[in-house]
Order: structure tokens, then sequence, then C-alpha cells
């Protein structure tokens, strides 16, 4: 399994590549996936199994140029 993470300069696929040619492979970029390598779909019933993924982020913290803490900007009163 490969994961990637939306990256701007991430690249194709090479497994991806294998089946179509590499002019023909995007890049993808800017969107996170994951490529199965090697999914023995005989161990499924020949059925492709139903996976569930979760994807999330850390947010972005811009702080005011006069904190260098989180916890300055919290009134303590």
């Amino acid at each position: 399994m490969r994961l990637y993470k939306s990256s701007e300069t991430q690249s194709p696929n090479p497994l991806i590549e294998n089946y179509l040619s590499s002019d023909k492979t995007p890049a993808l970029r800017s969107l996170s996936y994951i490529v199965f390598e090697e999914l023995l779909l005989e161990d499924c019933s020949n059925i492709i199994p139903n996976f569930s993924f979760e994807a999330t982020r850390k947010p972005n913290i811009y702080l005011p140029n006069n904190y260098t803490k989180l916890e300055n900007l919290i009134s303590t009163n």
C-alpha cells in the first residue's frame, strides 16, 4: 500500500505507470490517495473490499508578532 499525501511535487505512481503509458499517467497533485499493490482479491471472494479512511490535518495557527506561545494569547483574568 502506498499513501500519497497531497504534495504539489508528487510524482505519478509507478504501478499505475506500468498499466498506462508514462505520458498518460496523472501525478494527481494536491490530492491524497492510496494505491494498493498485490491486493489478492481471491482472499475476498473476488470482490473489492470496502475500505474506510479518515483524513485530518493540523490547523494552521498564526500568532501575532508579539506572541511566541499560544498560552500568551489566553487571558488569565
